[in-house]
């Protein structure tokens, strides 16, 4: 008897030690409010961006100079979220969303340059937990609702007429989550760069690099989504992608570790709209447009040319 008490014992333990604290702690990682990201000073941590980082700030100071004013917007469940919208007085605008852990000026300053000299007006949304925006991260999963509350708000607050969606990682999710429910009056198109396929799937691949076992740590950290932030983290972006109408355009890196190109291509191939696909070999997470930037904004200035009156 006592033995068997040992073993129990010794069970406990070990499913505490290696199960459910190393599942706390990734919940709590992932699920948690991060640092207020700056719009002033551009960042790039990762030694991928070293090629790019000269033409990356050069045109991120450009986008700085523009004149521009604040959004801000409450959500359904009471969060406070903001944004910066720069106005080119235009009709058309250029939704951007940014990805996990990132500000979306400095990553976005390429695309924003482009954009921008292209006639379009540029808004900067802080997700969830980012910037200024309360709440916590939900990898897409809310900040989907809070991009089609979003929309009204600019149609009545801006000239805005005509919307281009940008989604980047975490914000390719979040516009994908959404494509289903997308007013293809409003919102001409979308550009899906380097995005994953569920919230699920991507914590998937980060605990399999990490060598935690994902079938005993995968149900507790969705159950706890669902019950603590009333979110299910296996919603399908390829169920949504499948029912909308919206024209895409999809860019992802080759050499992609963090979001593995396999999830941009099952994005793609579930997508009912018209789409086009653009890769780049040697590029890595998020470096697909910085690495291709000619092939890129050629392959965006025939999409804008198409669906943008």
């Amino acid at each position: 008897m006592q033995a068997l008490l040992w073993i129990a014992l010794g069970v406990i333990a070990a499913y505490t030690v290696f199960i459910l604290a190393p599942a706390i702690v990734f919940y709590r990682v992932i699920f948690t409010r991060r640092k207020d990201m700056s719009m002033t000073e551009p960042t790039f941590r990762d030694e991928g961006y070293a090629p790019y980082e000269e033409p990356m700030k050069a045109a991120y100071a450009f986008v700085r100079q523009q004149p521009c004013r604040p959004l801000s917007m409450k959500a359904g469940d009471g969060a406070e979220l903001h944004g910066v919208f720069y106005d080119a007085g235009s009709a058309n605008t250029a939704v951007l969303l940014h990805g996990y852990n990132a500000s979306p000026a400095p990553i976005f300053g390429l695309q924003a340059k482009y954009l921008y000299q292209s006639g379009f007006n540029v808004a900067f949304l802080y997700q969830r937990g980012h910037g200024e925006s309360g709440g916590v991260s939900t990898l897409g999963c809310k900040e989907s609702q809070d991009l089609l509350d979003w929309i009204p708000r600019l149609l009545a607050e801006t000239d805005t007429k005509q919307i281009l969606l940008y989604g980047l990682s975490m914000g390719c999710a979040t516009v994908a989550l959404a494509s289903d429910r997308l007013d293809p009056g409003v919102v001409k198109g979308m550009v899906l760069d380097c995005g994953f396929t569920s919230a699920y799937d991507q914590l998937a691949w980060e605990m399999k690099k990490r060598h935690m076992p994902v079938f005993l740590i995968g149900p507790l950290l969705s159950g706890w989504a669902r019950r603590f932030l009333g979110i299910d983290i296996k919603r399908s972006t390829t169920g949504s992608l499948s029912e909308t109408t919206v024209p895409a355009l999809f860019f992802h890196g080759e050499q992609d570790k963090t979001v593995p190109i396999a999830q941009g291509r099952a994005n793609f191939e579930a997508c009912a709209s018209d789409k086009t696909w653009l890769s780049s070999d040697a590029a890595g997470h998020v470096l697909c447009y910085p690495s291709r930037q000619d092939a890129c904004e050629r392959q965006l200035a025939e999409f804008i040319e198409r669906y943008f009156s």
